[in-house]
């Protein structure tokens, strides 16, 4: 935890905020479509800068929105919150030389997160509701963090939550004597099972992760996880995203795959125990094999419900799933039914609506080739 008021910009702090500005970029114009009122929450906003002067998360934010005021009829109110007085006037004085248009309403407070929000909405009233909000909660730690607030947000129509989970500060502080620090991990875990994970067998950090996402499952439609490693190989944090929206799933899976991590870190998705994902690799390989082990076998299989199948439970795009039909395709793997739901023919290598997939055994395919 930097002790000063701005500290260096590392490199997958700079990824991430790469992976919030192109997220976001999807976000405002889409939410701005059919909603009246935004909300963006920054519940751990630093800053605003870097000590190279590069922009901290709440200035990104208020950037992406700016470059689409064309578009944006919203009211969209960002509410920037950080602990530290030093930082929250540092903050001020980087958006005091900002200008926005009259839609955009900025708030920023001082103090602990939890606190704050608490104070602002009474999460426990029956009541309680949220504009369209994107929560971006990035701690450092695990103090401040709790996940009742977490799910309570989540329960609000079409709000969706970005979260850093700092398994290697959970981990080392788990074991710990004291007892204030051992509850701040309760109350980010929601759930006492977490402190029996030091009685079990087994890799902690990936228990950690296990029972995150379990939680999150249990609120949101929709959730991936994004492990973060640097060059030692670590695993610092993980990147938790929960959204209850189809779309906004696809745009943030879109968002992760453009970013490149340049070789100083790397970072990918094994939400599924059976599969990893690396975000920096061709993955038509990996797809294709994704694809035999769901559908091998199967005969007259719609295109769609494969494409939907990687979109909606993979880390994969439907792009991908779309190059992986064609290698199998080419290798003989599979027959593919070139009537288009239309009555028309199919192009091969295309998969539209209404074509239908079958697989054929190896032998099968060895005849073909």
């Amino acid at each position: 935890m930097p002790e000063g008021t701005l500290w260096e910009l590392e490199p997958h702090s700079r990824a991430k905020h790469e992976i919030l500005k192109r997220y976001l970029g999807a976000w405002f114009a889409i939410l701005n479509r059919y909603n009246r009122r935004l909300l963006y929450l920054d519940g751990f906003c630093g800053p605003g800068e870097y000590t190279g002067g590069e922009p901290g998360s709440p200035i990104i934010a208020l950037q992406v929105a700016s470059d689409h005021i064309a578009q944006l009829e919203a009211d969209i109110t960002f509410w920037f919150i950080d602990y530290r007085p030093d930082r929250v006037k540092h903050l001020e004085a980087k958006l005091a030389e900002l200008q926005w248009p009259g839609n955009f309403s900025v708030n920023v407070d001082c103090g602990e997160f939890e606190d704050v929000f608490r104070r602002e909405y009474d999460v426990a009233s029956e009541t309680f509701s949220l504009p369209p909000a994107f929560a971006f909660l990035d701690p450092f730690g695990f103090s401040g963090m709790p996940f009742d607030l977490i799910a309570r947000i989540l329960a609000c129509p079409k709000c969706e939550a970005f979260i850093n989970l700092s398994v290697d500060s959970i981990n080392r502080f788990l074991d710990h004597p004291n007892d204030k620090i051992r509850s701040h991990i309760l109350g980010a875990f929601g759930t006492e099972r977490v402190l029996e994970i030091p009685e079990q067998s087994g890799d902690r950090v990936e228990a950690f992760r296990l029972m995150y996402q379990e939680q999150l499952e249990g609120v949101a439609r929709f959730v991936r996880y994004f492990e973060m490693r640097d060059r030692r190989n670590h695993v610092p944090y993980y990147l938790f995203f929960a959204t209850n929206h189809p779309l906004g799933f696809t745009k943030m899976k879109e968002a992760m795959w453009k970013v490149d991590p340049e070789g100083d870190f790397t970072f990918s998705d094994r939400t599924d125990p059976f599969m990893e994902a690396l975000f920096d690799a061709d993955c038509t390989a990996d797809v294709a094999l994704l694809l035999e082990a769901k559908f091998g076998g199967s005969h007259n299989v719609k295109s769609d419900d494969m494409l939907s199948h990687v979109e909606s439970k993979t880390p994969y795009l439907e792009a991908h799933a779309r190059s992986a039909l064609r290698r199998l395709e080419a290798d003989g793997k599979i027959l593919v039914n070139d009537t288009k739901a239309d009555g028309k023919p199919r192009k091969r290598g295309t998969f539209p609506a209404g074509v239908t997939v079958s697989f054929v055994s190896d032998e099968t395919a060895s005849r073909g080739r």
